[in-house]
């Protein structure tokens, strides 16, 4: 009795052809010094987090420099700073 055996793991996956990134909405995307950052809801603070915009969607930016599921701020005021007490509405 015979068999003939391919090991997978030997080759190579085709890279994909989509941008690999977070989506957030427009307006959480600030332009700071010259840098694009979003901010993230973090422990009661305003966390800042610089970010790379790689496509412009409908309704938003599919941006690198996020991990997904973080709590982003969609709508912060001009002079939110980073390390800024932040209370989240329907929070107590």
């Amino acid at each position: 009795m015979n068999a003939t055996v391919k090991f997978l793991a030997d080759e190579t996956k085709p890279a994909s052809s989509q941008p690999q990134g977070v989506f957030v909405p427009t307006p959480a995307v600030h332009d700071r010094d010259g840098k694009k950052i979003v901010f993230l809801a973090f422990d009661g603070k305003a966390t800042s987090r610089e970010v790379k915009i790689l496509s412009q969607r409908s309704g938003g930016v599919l941006v690198q420099g996020l991990n997904g599921g973080e709590d982003v701020i969609t709508t912060a005021p001009q002079d939110l700073k980073d390390g800024d007490k932040i209370k989240i509405k329907g929070q107590s």
